[in-house]
């Protein structure tokens, strides 16, 4: 229900490449869960995703192991020079532990980002932060 509201608002175009990028990553993220892979390679598939179905440039916009006061968070997607949201990447196949979670809540407390987001929850609880992305 909530998909359907978003779309709505969306252009077209943008519509159409959201609805068929998540269809075509449903099969690759499937197959990754049947591969057993790596958080590394879970990272680049989540890196791929913001470019294929968010429009983020991969090389502009989104930051690889990102320091943040002595630990490093997987993604950063930076937009005119200030830190729009985290992205914590796990395995596809690992099973998440509070701890998982607890370590996306506390990297705002380092007040690097208002908005963590962890790859296997969607959204953080206080929701994403509007900012302005590449046209699409």
């Amino acid at each position: 229900m909530m998909l359907a509201s978003i779309m709505a608002k969306l252009s077209t175009r943008v519509a159409t490449r959201i609805t068929s990028q998540l269809k075509r990553y449903q099969s690759v993220l499937t197959g990754l869960l049947k591969r057993d892979v790596s958080e590394a390679d879970t990272v680049a598939v989540v890196n791929d995703m913001l470019f294929d179905i968010c429009g983020y440039d991969k090389y502009l916009h989104v930051t690889s192991q990102y320091a943040i006061r002595g630990t490093y968070v997987d993604l950063a997607v930076k937009v005119d020079d200030h830190i729009r949201f985290i992205i914590d990447v796990k395995a596809i196949w690992i099973d998440l532990k509070d701890a998982h979670v607890k370590q996306a809540i506390d990297y705002p407390l380092l007040n690097i980002a208002k908005h963590p987001v962890s790859a296997e929850h969607g959204i953080s609880p206080s929701g994403f932060q509007k900012s302005r992305q590449p046209a699409s």
